[in-house]
């Protein structure tokens, strides 16, 4: 794949968001195994680091500013050398334009228009009528390396800090070995695809209603007002909410629920990656594209109205999973 004055080295690029990030993951370990001996590293923007953390696939994890200049991400791709192979995840202008600039011997991208001519080989995108879960749409940039078939199981590697975080604030709130602590996550960056706040706080109400339920609201730093809001009005009191600001922490207290209920986003992701059931409500969007197929730990609800999803649906679905589970 490369001469003997190149690095033979392997660069994924570029990662910006969790879920993205995180559905990447088994994309990461196929073409490690393609490749076992050489060096596989990931360029990222600062606030997704901690989902790369630890992964014993990755061996270095490069840092650059939010909306690097493809100037600036091919400085980092060819450091010492031109790199063996780019898979390339992000597949936009600049993206393109850097692994073009950094001479890799093997592009690998997404055929999103014209620009994608810089790849040396070309991934389809989601096809709309017949979509797939991201994460196996992410693996097809590996088998088009030469990659086998990967599981789509999703990567998140917590630290010792992270469980005793986790246990810390069980043992705090005192609540009891048989209680299913249910983590709701009410807050979406893109307003069309929340579930309405009102409905949030009539299900949340109803799930502190239940015995041995004890839901709680999570958020991280620029969510904390939102989800403060719906805790206030549902009249949750501060043991059932919590704003992380960590995805470390978030990942072991989602470890520890029993069930995710929520819009999509990162933390339904960190969800399926530590192995906890989950139920996205979906509007506007394709769930096939978000959740994994076949599962009976993860399933979906999904309208093109908001109003098409009541709160009696939502609690039905989580009675039912709970009892599928355990």
């Amino acid at each position: 794949m490369s001469s003997g004055k190149d690095k033979a080295e392997l660069f994924a690029l570029l990662f910006r968001r969790v879920g993205d990030s995180l559905l990447a993951t088994p994309a990461l370990r196929a073409i490690k195994k393609k490749f076992p001996e050489q060096r596989l590293n990931v360029i990222i923007e600062p606030q997704v680091r901690r989902i790369f953390e630890l992964n014993p696939v990755i061996n270095e994890i490069l840092v650059t500013e939010k909306s690097p200049s493809p100037f600036q991400l091919a400085g980092q791709l060819k450091r010492g050398g031109r790199p063996a192979l780019t898979l390339d995840f992000l597949s936009d202008p600049r993206t393109a334009l850097a692994c073009l600039l950094a001479g890799a011997h093997t592009r690998v991208g997404f055929k999103t228009s014209l620009r994608s001519l810089v790849y040396t080989h070309r991934v389809p995108l989601q096809d709309e009528k017949r979509p797939v879960y991201s994460a196996l749409h992410k693996l097809g940039l590996a088998f088009a390396a030469g990659a086998a078939d990967e599981s789509l199981e999703t990567d998140f590697f917590l630290k010792d800090s992270d469980a005793e975080f986790a246990n810390a604030w069980k043992q705090r709130t005192h609540i009891h070995e048989a209680t299913r602590i249910i983590a709701v996550f009410p807050f979406s960056r893109r307003d069309y695809k929340r579930w309405p706040p009102d409905r949030y706080i009539s299900l949340c109400k109803k799930l502190q209603a239940v015995p041995d339920f004890f839901p709680v609201l999570i958020s991280g730093p620029g969510e904390a007002d939102y989800c403060s809001m719906i805790a206030a009005a549902a009249s949750l009191d501060e043991r059932h909410s919590i704003i992380f600001d960590d995805l470390g922490k978030m990942a072991a207290f989602l470890r520890l629920s029993s069930l995710y209920i929520g819009n999509d986003g990162g933390p339904k992701h960190l969800a399926v990656a530590v192995g906890t059931p989950t139920i996205t409500i979906f509007l506007n969007d394709p769930p096939e594209y978000w959740t994994p197929p076949g599962s009976l730990l993860h399933t979906a609800i999904s309208t093109d109205s908001a109003l098409g999803i009541s709160v009696e649906a939502v609690l039905n679905e989580i009675h039912r999973m709970i009892e599928r589970c355990g």
